[in-house]
């Protein structure tokens, strides 16, 4: 969808000066999921790399804080994709129909809907805690068995381990 008007090209050797730029920076949303709203953080964004021609960034959603929103997310991660925010772009020829910038700095990134997203080819991955949570319980349940392995040891050789000294 580009700006203004004007598709845009990044470069891959913009993209990688421009690519500490990203870290730290904020993901925001809008309720209807078709346009920035820098006001509205729900995220940050913790990674970026280029892999062959992708631009992949990495973070994390505030979904303690906005549940609503990242639940939203998780069911239409399918049909989401980002947009960038920038500052500071250096457009030599701005009469042109593609932008192609010399120099940029990332200053954000908007989870949208692919159609209202300037590149309609991105996408994003979505995955809960959930899972997190599972492996703990997971977890928790072998640590569990550790335990009355531990005191079924202890009766039968009367040795004197207590589960007080089993630490988690």
């Amino acid at each position: 969808n580009g700006a203004h008007g004007h598709l845009i090209m990044i470069t891959r050797a913009v993209a990688e000066q421009a690519l500490p730029s990203l870290i730290g920076m904020a993901v925001d949303i809008t309720s209807d999921l078709d346009d920035h709203d820098s006001k509205k953080k729900i995220g940050v964004i913790s990674q970026a790399d280029i892999t062959g021609n992708d631009l992949r960034i990495s973070g994390y959603l505030y979904a303690a804080d906005f549940p609503d929103e990242v639940a939203n997310i998780q069911k239409k991660k399918n049909d989401l994709g980002f947009s960038y925010e920038v500052k500071k772009v250096w457009i030599e020829d701005v009469g042109a129909k593609i932008w192609v910038p010399r120099s940029l700095v990332f200053t954000g990134a908007a989870i949208l809907l692919k159609d209202s997203a300037a590149y309609q080819n991105t996408s994003i991955a979505a995955s809960s805690d959930k899972e997190i949570e599972m492996k703990y319980e997971e977890l928790a349940a072998k640590i569990d068995a550790v335990r009355d392995d531990l005191k079924n040891i202890s009766v039968k050789t009367g040795v004197g381990i207590t589960t007080e000294e089993v630490k988690t």
